[in-house]
């Protein structure tokens, strides 16, 4: 089936097309794209949001599908839901088309759940220029966008949470610091659990003494941040408080400390993570399996 027939299903057909019908939506060309913009509206909101889904699992099942043309579309959509699946489908679009859509929709969108989305996608940005890959003329705009957006304080937390996770890699930058410290002391619980985010993001180790006491919290939802937080750290001396979370009563908090210990890649967490090979549950068997292959790599990355 061409692009062609499938848009034209998407419209005029009682049923969904099949996955691999769907699939020829991938890459399209510039008619596709104009095409779909125009039938768009005609496609029923219940529809989209089905179509969107599937989408991302489609292209989290396989690397050579890119259906970001169609997310695109879907960011103009009337239906706050739509427009949320539509940017989080864009997590991994590097076209700088984007970002000028993605401040528009983080400073003006009315659902806080869009607005979210369109901050942890800007995140991404954040992290090319970081990474060297995103020119500072392109780069400048979404920091200032971000950083309006966490210091405005008639904006949600949720948001200004978000915001803040994703200016994480640039989190040597002083203000930034001194960002993910005020939200930590504040009174708001999702902006405490984003700076811990921000500061395993940054991969600092002074936020290391922060990050262990917090592995101790009474909240599974603290633990679980700063375990994820030490991992991205990397630094050995979390080993000894990240061990007792492997036997923790929250099974995501389980698995997130089994992930730390496999990026922290020290003979030390090799002997805590052996143990649990033979854990009952598979979730752990596997997530122990992968950990313990990615210490070996960080030991040996020219390895067999």
């Amino acid at each position: 089936m061409s692009w062609e027939r499938t848009i034209q299903q998407l419209v005029g057909s009682p049923n969904m097309p099949k996955a691999s019908q769907l699939a020829t939506l991938s890459y399209l060309p510039e008619g596709g794209k104009e095409m779909l913009a125009q039938v768009w509206p005609r496609i029923p909101t219940a529809r989209k949001r089905t179509l969107l889904n599937i989408l991302s699992e489609l292209m989290g099942d396989n690397l050579d599908l890119d259906f970001h043309s169609v997310f695109l579309v879907a960011l103009d959509d009337p239906d706050a839901e739509v427009r949320a699946l539509a940017v989080r489908g864009l997590w991994e679009y590097e076209g700088q088309d984007l970002v000028p859509k993605l401040i528009h929709l983080l400073q003006n969108d009315p659902s806080p759940l869009v607005r979210e989305g369109a901050a942890l996608v800007l995140g991404q940005f954040v992290l090319r220029h970081h990474l060297g890959h995103l020119k500072e003329k392109h780069y400048r705009p979404i920091e200032e966008a971000l950083r309006q957006t966490f210091e405005d304080e008639t904006e949600r937390p949720e948001v200004r949470g978000r915001a803040l996770e994703a200016l994480g890699s640039v989190g040597h930058l002083p203000w930034v610091k001194e960002a993910i410290r005020s939200a930590y002391e504040s009174l708001h619980t999702r902006l405490r659990i984003s700076a811990i985010h921000a500061m395993g993001f940054s991969a600092d180790p002074a936020w290391l003494p922060i990050l262990l006491h917090e592995l101790q919290n009474d909240d599974p939802e603290y633990r679980y941040q700063a375990a994820l937080a030490c991992g991205s750290i990397g630094d050995p001396k979390a080993i000894p408080y990240l061990t007792p979370l492997l036997h923790d009563d929250d099974l995501e908090t389980r698995l997130a400390a089994i992930a730390a210990l496999g990026q922290i890649g020290d003979e030390e967490a090799k002997a805590a993570l052996l143990p649990l090979r033979d854990d009952p549950s598979p979730a752990i068997r596997e997530a122990v399996a992968t950990a313990l292959q990615e210490l070996e790599f960080l030991r040996d990355p020219l390895g067999p």
